[in-house]
């Protein structure tokens, strides 16, 4: 392939970033269906809830099958194959008429789609097309999931509003179908040598020197097994404050329920969350630096969560719109700082086991997530409010940021520190 002035990888990023804007943007904008499901349907708020604890639970089971699917075959027909199952199963929401069909359909088959279009994949495709720009290119890609809610949020309600929720699932698998298939097919390359590029766009041999270097010195890297991580303090308590964090993010499925009790249209709920997103990824920009000036990563997850906490007691105060826009703010910062979790959990054990065990400690954020949709729903079925589950958001924000700042010295430090001193 002959190379551009734009390096091809960045179209494959962008592959990425749109795959995930329209994967994680429409699954994040349930929250705007779920009132009008639950009248339609006339079912408790439990039940539905489950539909999205199933989705989240079998996304987490088929990830390993994603990341052994992507390694082998590479990324174009994963995503391909992920699209048609989220478009398709979005086109037959018209037939949901059940409870059970709506599980099915949503919570079975739009869940396999997200996952081959998910952060697996895309973080793979900018692992092997990236070195030197590697961070950069993973923020890019990875942003599409906080665009997709900022954009799918006000759609979602927008389409709702013209057609019905049914149909407005619909279009927007049409649009999936349409936008994400063609571009996967064009641009979602395994490796730039399956082209005749290099990484990064640089002169093959140069890249190859670089990759014989950084293959030196990754055999000098310290590695853990799951055992000696598993022995650790530091990793119980992270994943102990990742459950306890996710649980509290589920309960944001009913916040537009709960903004039209409160008198707010669901239109200008739907503005805020997009809103609450928009924050998110510009906070990253603050949060970032601050992680790498500090030299200690769990600052920004220990400070995001304590911020966390006062938007859950800001949302217990809502009364007009603008109170939901002062939540939204402080959710969407105290949320981007605990974002950066990855970056601790490398801090501790290094990059060589940063997959298995930040996929462990994202099986308790798969758990929690699944718990915390069904528990708000219970919480209002129970009460008649959803006074209590914000106070559990409030109460969760602050011990898991309590387990976060229990987190000691680094094992990888440790250990490394143990290895110098025995090289001679």
């Amino acid at each position: 392939m002959k190379q551009s002035k734009l390096f091809f990888g960045w179209y494959v990023a962008g592959v990425g970033t749109i795959s995930l804007l329209f994967a994680y943007g429409v699954r994040a904008a349930f929250a705007i269906f779920f009132p009008y499901i639950l009248e339609d349907l006339q079912m408790s708020r439990t039940l539905i809830s489950g539909v999205v604890s199933l989705s989240l639970l079998v996304n987490f089971l088929l990830t390993p099958v994603a990341g052994f699917a992507v390694d082998k075959y590479g990324p174009k027909w994963l995503i391909v194959g992920g699209a048609f199952f989220c478009g398709t199963s979005l086109i037959c929401m018209p037939l949901v008429s059940k409870l059970w069909h709506l599980y099915i359909i949503y919570g079975v088959t739009f869940a396999v789609g997200v996952n081959f279009m998910g952060m697996t994949v895309s973080n793979s495709m900018c692992v092997n097309w990236f070195i030197k720009k590697r961070a950069t290119a993973i923020a890019i890609t990875t942003a599409g999931s906080a665009l997709g809610a900022a954009i799918f949020n006000p759609v979602s309600q927008k389409l709702i509003a013209a057609h019905g929720w049914k149909m407005a699932f619909a279009i927007i698998g049409v649009m999936m179908l349409a936008v994400v298939i063609p571009l996967a097919l064009i641009f979602a390359k395994k490796r730039p040598e399956d082209v005749g590029l290099a990484t990064d766009g640089d002169d093959p041999e140069e890249a190859r020197k670089i990759a014989a270097m950084m293959a030196a010195a990754m055999k000098k890297e310290i590695q853990f097994t799951m055992a000696e991580v598993s022995k650790t303090p530091n990793f119980w308590f992270m994943a102990l404050g990742w459950l306890i964090m996710a649980s509290c993010g589920g309960f944001l499925l009913h916040i537009v329920a709960y903004c039209m009790e409160k008198g707010i249209s669901a239109a200008e709920a739907a503005w805020a969350l997009g809103y609450m997103a928009l924050v998110g990824v510009a906070s990253r920009f603050f949060w970032a630096p601050v992680n790498d000036r500090l030299n200690n990563r769990k600052v920004s997850v220990v400070s995001g969560l304590f911020i966390y906490s006062i938007g859950w007691i800001a949302l217990l105060m809502i009364k007009k719109p603008a109170h939901l826009y002062i939540a939204a703010t402080i959710l969407g910062f105290g949320g981007a700082g605990v974002a950066l979790m990855p970056a601790l959990v490398g801090d501790q054990f290094g990059r060589l086991s940063m997959g298995k065990i930040y996929g462990f400690i994202n099986l308790f954020g798969a758990i929690g997530g699944a718990i915390g949709p069904v528990v708000a729903g219970l919480v209002y079925d129970t009460t008649k409010s959803y006074n209590a589950a914000w106070i559990a958001g409030i109460i969760g924000s602050v011990i898991a940021a309590i387990c976060f700042f229990m987190v000691g010295k680094s094992p990888y430090e440790v250990k490394k520190r143990s290895q110098d001193m025995q090289t001679p």
